[in-house]
């Protein structure tokens, strides 16, 4: 039997542990990567072409919840239909 990282590492109560040795890690930083999404790519493509981009593609943008929060709830629903393509 291979030991593995598993069977190396042991946890221990703080109460056995001097408390000048605990530390406890800094939370990672969160990395926030921009990522261009492909609706990014055919925004620029459409602005740098201008009048020579094709006519039948449409770009519409994403639509999430909190674009509607503020929206009474009587028109919420007629105001979705209106904006989605049929």
């Amino acid at each position: 039997m291979h030991p593995s990282a598993r069977r190396l590492v042991r946890i221990l109560p703080r109460s056995v542990v001097a408390p000048s040795k605990v530390r406890v890690a800094p939370a990672p930083a969160p990395s926030r990567k921009e990522t261009i999404t492909l609706i990014d790519i055919l925004q620029q493509r459409k602005t740098h072409a201008g009048d020579d981009f094709p006519q039948n593609l449409r770009i519409e943008p994403v639509i999430t919840k909190s674009t509607f929060k503020e929206v009474p709830k009587d028109v919420r629903r007629d105001l979705k239909h209106l904006v989605k393509e049929m």
